[in-house]
Order: structure tokens, then sequence, then C-alpha cells
């Protein structure tokens, strides 16, 4: 299991992500991207326009249990700041699949009804109790027009679907674009805040340029590190971790 970044080396724009099996996941995203059939634009827009040659697909941390692999998938993104990350909270399925019925619920749920205010007849085949595409479909009607005309007596309003999905100015400005110097510094600084190591009586061992330098030498977990510098914990590996300046 596994944390990975996917970065256009050109824009040095990137997407963390988790996989439980990093080679399936790289195949899956290479695949769709190639189809042009991704689900992130951003990534796939990217891709269209630099090609294929322009990414790279790292692994950023193995991840021992699979109950940590989201935490761990969170923590990277609150220190990387990734902008092809369409969401900001880590978290997916992982393999769960879901029964017809909760697919169901989830559907009348995202029109905003309950199975139970939807109220149709499972047999019915008005376009509302069973929407098909095209003109058949309720979105092609006017919103007062949504009513079943099965004789079951509902009607509804549907108070979602005219909501739109905007891509904020801050990740729209950021996409399609090199950062400088000085932004590509102060992302990599994000990482290589300077710690120092002190053995369990407090005394001094050595300075490392970063968590991630001082977690890969040692073979000590990078987030345990971290827990330890942020006071959440009091040793890590057998060492004590502090800032060289407080933050």
């Amino acid at each position: 299991m596994e944390i990975y970044r996917i970065t256009n080396k050109i824009t040095n724009d990137f997407y963390i992500g988790s996989a439980i099996n990093f080679k399936n996941r790289k195949w899956s995203h290479v695949s769709s991207l190639r189809k042009n059939k991704h689900k992130n634009q951003f990534i796939q827009n990217s891709w269209n326009k630099y090609g294929e040659n322009a990414f790279i697909f790292e692994i950023v941390e193995v991840v021992d249990k699979k109950e940590n692999l989201i935490i761990q998938e969170q923590y990277w993104m609150d220190t990387l700041s990734p902008t092809f990350n369409l969401a900001k909270v880590a978290g997916s399925p992982l393999g769960v699949k879901h029964t017809e019925k909760s697919r169901k619920n989830m559907s009348l749920a995202h029109i905003g009804l309950t199975e139970e205010e939807r109220g149709h007849k499972e047999d019915c085949n008005c376009p509302i109790c069973n929407p098909q595409s095209g003109e058949n479909s309720p979105r092609y009607k006017p919103r007062e027009e949504r009513f079943c005309v099965c004789g079951c007596g509902k009607s509804f309003v549907c108070i979602n679907t005219s909501k739109k999905r905007f891509i904020s100015g801050h990740n729209k400005s950021q996409l399609g674009r090199k950062k400088t110097k000085e932004e590509i510094e102060k992302q990599r600084n994000k990482i290589l805040i300077p710690i120092l190591q002190y053995d369990l009586n407090n005394n001094f061992i050595r300075e490392w340029d970063g968590i991630i330098t001082a977690a890969n030498t040692l073979k000590i977990n990078n987030s345990a590190i971290w827990c330890c510098l942020n006071e959440k914990t009091k040793t890590s590996g057998k060492f004590i971790w502090k800032y060289k300046f407080k933050t």
C-alpha cells in the first residue's frame, strides 16, 4: 500500500493519491489518460497539452496498514498542497462496491429526495419514476413540471439539479503555467524544515534538513517523527525530535 504522486515535470503541478497496489493504480491512470477519459479533468487537460512524457509517477511513502492509508494521504496533501487534487480531503472507496439499493438511495439523495419522499411505484414507467436520456429525462422539463403522471399523486421540486460545480479561482489560476523558482523553493521548504535529533537523555545527535531525509535514512515512519515534532508523542524511533526553528 502506497501514497503516490503524479507530477507534470514542466509545470510542477502534481496530484497526491493512495493505492493498495501502486502498479495497478498507475496503469489505471495511464490507461484512462491515453483514452482521454480520466475522471480528473485537471490532470487530463495537462496530459493532453504536454504529453505523456511530461508526467512521472512516483511513490511518496509505503504504508504498512490499510487503516493508515487515508491518514497518510491527508498528511501529504496538507504538507505538499497538491494543485491537481479536486478535493482537499483525502478519501476513497478502497475497492468497496455499493449495492443496488445503496446506489439507488444515493441517486435519490443527489436530487434532494429520500426513497420515502419520492413515493413512486417500482413498476412505474413515467419519466420521473424511470428517468431516461434525451427528451424523456425530467431535466429537460421546467422545474414546476416535474411531477409523476402514473397516478401515484406525487409531485416534487428537484432542489439540487441547478447547482453548478466550480473550480476555485486559486486552482484554476495555478493550472497550466510554470511555477517560478521562488514558488518551487517555497513548496520544497514545506518539507525541508530543519529538524534536530536527540537521544532519550536529550543529548544532541545531529541536524537533518527535513523529515523525509531523516525518516528515509533511519527507516522511521515520517508521520511518527512529525507527531514527535508537534508534541503529540514524546519520542519516535527511540529518539527525541525538535524543530530547529520553532514554527
